[in-house]
């Protein structure tokens, strides 16, 4: 009969070097760094210019790590299966000493299956940086079950798709990236004053493609080359700026009012006039086309009027109309300009939208 045995699992972890995980560290800890007044854009964002150049910044900002055991069987809970240190030293050297003097001291159930370690360093936010893990199975030896010495080495690796930067104030982020002809905006997200900066994106001029990045906060902005992160100036525009409305012609007196649209094959416009009535006049309106078709009638509306009031017009005499002080819209009616004008939407003519009624009439003013 097979024989269950618990071990013991001493180890001293000591730890390679690779590209990050940023999803915090369960009980990652440490103090957060701290938010200066206001976002100032940085001169540069260095690090983005390639993987090499991330990697040294994630290197310098490493304040915390953490090693942990962990196994496909049953770890008996009151050993020491964490590990956590803590450093300001530029030199990653002393925090990975200092975690690798931290010894894990664990039971197992089931000494057979699959164990791991695993080893992580972290910013001073608790952002992950460097991440790796072994997978080990226990060797056995003279006086029972053995950590082989190879397992106690965590290289990390890069498995991390996510770098955090950390630029005080910063409220969001985003990237326009060219690659081979196709452009794609990417939306960074923004975290306690870290950029999460997707480590895909490290190094665009390696592979052919370039970018622009852009970073905002209270009120500040700047945008970077992603192949070099070089500050882009931005080129300043200043203009005011005047708004027309096509088809649409402003008088202050009706007797300016002059409708010669030209109806022929749909070409031409039938404008609206806009008349400001300073006071109360009655005046004469007619239209006429350029071919010389003359208006068979008139719509007036007052602004603020529920509805246009129609004015049927004799041709070649034009209709008196009375106009109090105000603003008036006006526009004229003609019999082959309506039928033939190209900004009447497709369906007016098909069944959807007015239907055959709709037509119906139309041809009906044509006739």
């Amino acid at each position: 009969m097979k024989r269950t045995m618990m071990v013991v699992a001493a180890v001293v972890l000591a730890f390679g070097l690779g590209v990050a995980k940023t999803a915090r560290a369960a009980g990652g800890g440490g103090a957060p760094s701290t938010p200066t007044a206001g976002f100032v854009p940085p001169s540069n964002l260095w690090m983005i210019a390639s993987s090499k150049a991330l990697k040294s910044y994630a290197l310098s900002r490493v304040a915390q790590a953490v090693s942990y055991g962990g196994s496909d069987g049953i770890i008996l809970p009151g050993g020491k299966t964490w590990a956590q240190v803590y450093t300001n030293h530029a030199d990653i050297r002393v925090i990975q000493n200092l975690l690798g003097k931290e010894e894990l001291s664990f039971m197992i159930v089931d000494p057979e299956v699959n164990q791991y370690f695993y080893g992580q360093q972290m910013d001073d936010g608790g952002y992950g940086l460097f991440w790796g893990m072994t997978q080990y199975k226990l060797v056995k030896g003279k006086y029972g079950w053995d950590v082989p010495a190879e397992a106690k080495n965590v290289n990390a690796d890069i498995v991390s798709y996510q770098i955090p930067i950390y630029l005080p104030g910063l409220e969001w982020a985003y990237a326009v990236v060219n690659a081979n002809g196709y452009q794609q905006y990417v939306n960074m997200q923004v975290h306690d004053n870290r950029l999460l900066f997707s480590t895909s994106l490290a190094g665009l001029a390696d592979v052919g493609w370039d970018g622009k990045m852009v970073l905002y906060g209270q009120g500040n902005s700047a945008a970077y080359d992603m192949g070099s992160g070089e500050n882009i100036p931005g080129t300043p525009i200043n203009a005011a700026v005047q708004m027309a409305v096509k088809g649409l012609i402003m008088v202050d007196d009706p007797d300016q009012i002059a409708s010669n649209p030209k109806s022929q094959d749909g070409k031409g416009e039938n404008p609206v006039y806009q008349v400001s009535m300073s006071s109360a006049k009655k005046v004469t309106l007619s239209g006429k086309t350029t071919e010389g078709e003359l208006a068979t009638g008139v719509y007036v509306r007052k602004v603020g009027a529920s509805a246009p009031t129609y004015y049927s017009i004799t041709p070649g005499t034009g209709v008196v109309v009375p106009l109090d002080a105000g603003i008036y819209h006006i526009w004229f009616e003609y019999p082959m300009f309506d039928a033939d004008n190209p900004s009447i939407p497709p369906w007016w003519w098909g069944d959807g939208g007015l239907g055959q009624s709709g037509r119906v009439i139309r041809m009906a003013r044509m006739s």
